[in-house]
């Protein structure tokens, strides 16, 4: 008795100690808590109340949730009832409820949508369209999106605008809808650029390039990933430059450029590997092991390969483990080790059946989540209650023999409690069980339709290579009508132009004659004659060159006199340039510059006729060549004052006869030459114009100088400059 006794003054007197000790523990949840529920127009209380519930744990963050409710009234304003909503949902999706998450983003939704708070609507929209991405619910996603942008787009939240414009993009990329996925990255892209917003330039940018590439356009997904190195460099993010390096060497690879590509992937290796960033290191190993394997460098795949495996091995990189064995299992196909091959190949199936199992369990259990959210909610107000009674179990311990009797009559109400909750323990087991045999079962029809999808790949495969063949057929067939019609069709002119010359000399000294009316009716007809025969001349040859930038491979030499051949491009350019207008030429030269000479003289000179037909009629003319020549890179630009281009037309300025102006006299394909023989020599082209003030077009190559020389007779001054 005297035991019993000593225990409960020992508790009389250390209790309330304890609970006041766990009262003031949590100071900055409590003052934070205060000021949330007293600013319902400020959404920063809410952000700094996220962040320390992602900081505790899960019985401290249900706390602090159960004590915020307690204080939320019917009086409380709607914003504030709206944002705890949110609070609750960051709770649930930090501990894997999402579908008890979902619930509550649903319920703050639907109140700022019955209120009218177009902020508040918004966000939950957010919140919701996070919510169904995570639940593989791309559809829903899409309606929450589109909703939230439109709102920001209204309350001019610009921010969170361009975050949803490639929200949007990525949930189509998701479904495999990636022309929409493109429509609504460019969307975001020019938002991004409109408003500064450098970190999505980049984000988008890369994401373009990888739908892009989804696609098979090549070569505009190596326009957007150059776009995105470039800004990664501007704001010396050496990961997001390695992620550019390594997407960039993949395009070469499947451009079958392999001397570029692994330039970029070891890039891209030596980046990342300096910051840790595992997973993109490894994945460039493994495409350089593969580019070497199709190169038949046998000894050097193997040595990517294995450092690819030391990496993805000791992070945990299932997946990249997987196309490690893949890879390896086909160089030893090409050792005729055909058993080491088949074990490899098992091995990697095995990684992706455990990887793609998993993936199909977590989807089940957030489904599942979202099917019980009703039953936890009835548990959550049990907790309620629970909590409620053990502090009115404490607090009347202090107030002798009778409150100690009612706290251990509490204790026992409490053990019948958890004899309750044990049973439905057992309850959910037993239903536990029944969904892993229903998982089997679905196990055993996604292996049937796998392989049902195997055969239908399979057949779709066979036509695809049917249509490349036939495509093939096509594009040789266009070839060689190209080639006929540029070549035949300029004898006849040839000889066109030898009858207008005869006719001049014959007409020549008649100036004296009777008839001077007809005789200078007669030189006017021939002057209309030779223009015409002119520019059917210049169309003919333009298609030629056409036919060569599509046949010819490039020929490498290095220039040995660069302003010799700078002044030669200006000659052939004067031919259209009206009196008084002249080129003034600018050239750093910090390294030997190495080409295809051919194409070189096509882009400088359509750029500098470019700027010299479309003078400014109303000032001075200003024509200026600015080539500055590194180790790596070369940048040719053209500047004017003249004419310019309207912003509507700019992104349509290299595509095939497409005329900028009134005043063209050409076919509209001088631009879109351009663009070919930059692609041809794997740089790229771009073009800011202010009309009437400056215009200016800049051109990046590569300078070949780690590229053997080659030579090729006739590719000379004379074939060069036989069209200008």
């Amino acid at each position: 008795m005297k035991k019993w006794l000593l225990l409960l003054f020992f508790w009389f007197i250390i209790f309330p100690f304890l609970f006041a000790q766990s009262e003031t523990a949590d100071e900055e949840w409590n003052k934070t808590q205060l000021i949330f529920l007293s600013s319902p127009k400020d959404i920063t209380p809410y952000e700094k109340l996220s962040d320390l519930i992602s900081e505790g744990n899960e019985k401290l963050n249900q706390k602090r949730i159960n004590s915020l409710q307690e204080k939320i009234k019917e009086t409380t304003p709607m914003a504030i009832k709206i944002y705890s909503h949110w609070l609750e949902g960051d709770f649930y999706e930090n501990i894997g409820k999402r579908g008890l998450s979902l619930e509550r983003n649903l319920r703050a939704y639907k109140l700022a949508k019955d209120n009218n708070l177009l902020k508040e609507r918004a966000f939950s929209a957010k919140f919701l369209a996070s919510n169904y991405i995570r639940l593989g619910l791309e559809e829903q996603a899409i309606i929450y999106a589109l909703d939230a942008s439109q709102i920001f787009t209204k309350i001019d939240d610009k921010v969170n605008k361009v975050v949803l414009l490639y929200t949007i993009g990525d949930i189509y990329f998701q479904v495999e809808n990636y022309q929409e996925a493109i429509k609504n990255y460019n969307y975001g892209y020019n938002y991004a650029i409109k408003n500064n917003f450098v970190w999505e330039q980049r984000y988008i940018a890369n994401n373009l390039g990888v739908a892009y590439r989804e696609i098979q356009k090549l070569d505009s997904s190596l326009y957007y990933y150059n776009i995105a190195k470039q800004v990664a460099k501007q704001t010396q993010d050496t990961i997001a430059l390695a992620l550019a390096s390594g997407n960039i060497g993949e395009i070469f690879y499947k451009k079958k450029n392999y001397e570029q590509a692994i330039l970029l992937l070891e890039e891209d290796v030596r980046l990342s590997s300096q910051y840790k960033n595992w997973g993109s290191a490894a994945n460039a190993l493994v495409l350089l092991g593969r580019i070497y394997r199709e190169k038949e460098n046998i000894s050097q795949s193997s040595v990517y390969l294995d450092n690819a495996y030391k990496i993805a091995s000791k992070n945990n990189l299932h997946k990249t483990i997987a196309s490690i064995y893949e890879e390896q299992a086909k160089l030893f196909v090409k050792k005729d080790s055909f058993q080491t091959a088949l074990y490899l190949e098992r091995q990697a199936k095995s990684i992706l059946d455990s990887i793609t199992h998993r993936e199909i369990a977590i989807n089940l259990a957030a489904v599942q989540s979202a099917f019980e959210n009703g039953q936890a909610l009835t548990q959550v107000k049990i907790l309620e209650q629970e909590n409620k009674n053990k502090q009115i179990t404490i607090w009347t311990t202090t107030i002798g023999l009778f409150a100690a009797i009612f706290f251990l009559t509490l204790l026992l109400y409490q053990n019948q409690q958890k004899k309750q909750l044990n049973k439905k323990l057992l309850e959910k087991n037993k239903e536990t069980a029944d969904q892993n045999t229903q998982l089997i079962t679905q196990k055993e029809k996604i292996a049937a339709l796998n392989l049902k999808l195997n055969d239908k790949v399979e057949k779709r495969t066979q036509e695809l290579e049917r249509s490349i063949e036939n495509l093939a057929d096509v594009r040789h067939e266009l070839d060689s009508f190209m080639y006929r019609a540029s070549h035949d069709l300029r004898a006849p002119l040839v000889r066109l132009e030898g009858l207008n010359n005869l006719l001049k000399m014959s007409t020549k000294g008649l100036e004296n004659d009777e008839n001077m009316q007809s005789i200078y009716e007669v030189h006017t007809y021939i002057e209309l004659f030779d223009a015409t025969l002119k520019q059917m001349d210049t169309m003919l040859r333009r298609l030629m060159q056409l036919h060569d930038l599509i046949e010819e491979e490039s020929y490498f030499t290095e220039i040995d006199d660069l302003y010799l051949f700078v002044e030669e491009a200006k000659t052939a350019a004067y031919d259209y340039a009206p009196n008084g207008i002249s080129i003034k030429a600018t050239i750093e030269t910090h390294a030997p510059f190495i080409t295809d000479k051919k194409w070189l003289r096509l882009i400088i000179i359509n750029l500098l006729r470019n700027s010299l037909i479309y003078y400014n009629m109303n000032t001075k003319p200003i024509v200026e060549l600015f080539i500055k020549v590194e180790k790596e890179q070369v940048l040719i630009e053209v500047s004017d004052n003249g004419e310019g281009i309207s912003a509507d037309l700019l992104s349509s300025i290299f595509n095939m006869f497409v005329r900028s102006s009134e005043r063209s006299i050409g076919s509209g394909l001088g631009l879109y030459l351009v663009k070919k023989a930059v692609n041809k020599l794997e740089g790229s082209v771009f073009c800011n114009s202010t009309p009437f003030v400056q215009t200016t077009f800049s051109v990046y190559i590569p300078n070949q100088n780690k590229v053997s020389v080659n030579s090729k007779k006739g590719n000379d001054l004379n074939e060069i400059f036989v069209f200008a």
